[in-house]
Formats: C-alpha cells, structure tokens, sequence
C-alpha cells in the first residue's frame, strides 16, 4: 500500500478510461487526480504537487508527448511520467528518450500498471542512476548476454537516468526483455568502474545518417559501491532522457 500523499495524476480523453484506472490506484492508496487531454493536464501540474503522470499518448488538445516535453522543462525529476499506448508512432527509442518512465501497451493490466508505478516512484539511490551522464572520456564496456561465451566490447556509451544506450556493430542477437550483465570501465576519471545488470528494451540492428547502430538497456541493478560513485556524479547534471537513444 502507498501513502496517500503521493498522487497520481491520470490522462485520457476517455473518461471511463480514467475512471477504471483510477479505480485501481485508489485503491492501492494513492491519490488521484484525472484530466482529459495535455494541456489539462500541464495546467494541473504547475498548481497541484504531483507525484506520477499516467498519460495516454494520442489525444486531442495536447497530446501525451507534450504533455512529457512540457513536464520534463519543469523538471526532470518530478513527475515520473508512465505512457499508455494502443497505437502511435511513437517508437521506445523517442518515448524514452524524451524522459518517459515506462511505456505501457492498451489494455492496461492493473498489476502490470500498479509494479511499474511502484518502480518509477522509487528513490534515487533505489533507482540506481537518476541523471543523465555523457562522459567523453576513454572507457571500455563489457556486455554479457546469457547464451554468449564470450564479453560483448564497445567503447561508447552514453548514461540516463534509468539506463544506458551501448553503441555496437554488429548488434546482438537479442531481443527486447533480454537480461544482460554489464560493466562500464573509465580511464582516468571517476568512478572507474561501474558494473551490474540490466534489461535490453530497444535493438537498433543498423546505424543511420543520425544513430549509430547499438541497444539501449534499463538499469536493474548495480553493485552497492557503483551505485553510490555514479549517484555522486549524476546528482549534479540535468538531463531528460530515461535511456538515451545515442
């Protein structure tokens, strides 16, 4: 059960949609609050303090993705923001990127919904890396798929709040849900080494004219020692994206 002073603000131009939804979360003890369209719901979110967005994407006056652009210039922190999608064009490369949480697929599953809630609204220190970090410096990068014998290398890498875009060619036969072990090793900079496991959620099989070919991968967990070296440098940069797409 959640404490009632978190609040939870739900998004959709169906209302019933926002009901049922806030049906379950009420019930798991959050306070909720509904609006029916983006621009509704920023206007709730410069006046009202708010914990969690959950947003449908396609809506009309103000979209889900404006409603996420428009949050994340307030902050990058709060509020975490949930998408909820049956169909868009919006890719998990440009949704988490653009700050999003967790993308959520129609129909929502209340306990899907409720874990992915309760896991977005967790601390920094519990969400092992809550700000963004580009170190352009020399490092190695060792990733370690389940059915592979040896580490795969890379030498970039770009760090988010909640995970890690890893540039690699040939990319990995893996898919999405993929669990991998990895360790980031720096040359002269701290921390050094920072290692743990994590999820892949996206694969981009070939580079384009913009994006070099690699995955992006979500923080599970990180060793005790990593998570407080990298918390010490991410607490002072602000960045939006969740997992960077490169």
């Amino acid at each position: 059960m959640k404490a009632a002073q978190q609040t939870v603000l739900v998004v959709d131009d169906e209302p019933d949609l926002c009901d049922i939804v806030g049906f379950d979360l009420k019930d798991a003890g959050y306070e909720v609050l509904t609006a029916n369209s983006g621009h509704e719901a920023l206007d709730l979110v410069k006046s009202r303090s708010i914990d969690a967005i959950i947003s449908d994407i396609r809506m009309p006056n103000g979209s889900g993705i404006d409603l996420l652009e428009g949050v994340k210039q307030r902050s990058t922190d709060r509020p975490v923001v949930l998408l909820m999608t049956g169909h868009s064009d919006l890719t998990l490369e440009d949704a988490f990127d653009k700050g999003a949480e967790v993308v959520l697929s129609k129909p929502i599953v209340p306990e899907q919904l409720l874990s992915a809630l309760t896991s977005a609204l967790l601390t920094l220190d519990e969400r092992l890396a809550k700000r963004q970090l580009r170190l352009k410096t020399e490092l190695d990068i060792e990733l370690n798929l389940p059915d592979s014998t040896q580490p795969l290398q890379s030498k970039a890498l770009n760090v988010g709040r909640g995970g890690a875009f890893i540039a690699i060619s040939p990319t990995p036969k893996a898919q999405a849900g993929t669990q991998v072990d990895f360790r980031f090793r720096w040359r002269n900079a701290k921390p050094q080494s920072i290692e743990g496991q994590g999820i892949i959620r996206w694969v981009r099989a070939e580079a384009t004219a913009a994006l070099p070919a690699g995955i992006g991968i979500e923080f599970i967990s990180l060793a005790g020692p990593s998570r407080e070296k990298l918390a010490s440098l991410i607490n002072e940069l602000k960045i939006h994206a969740f997992i960077p797409k490169s």
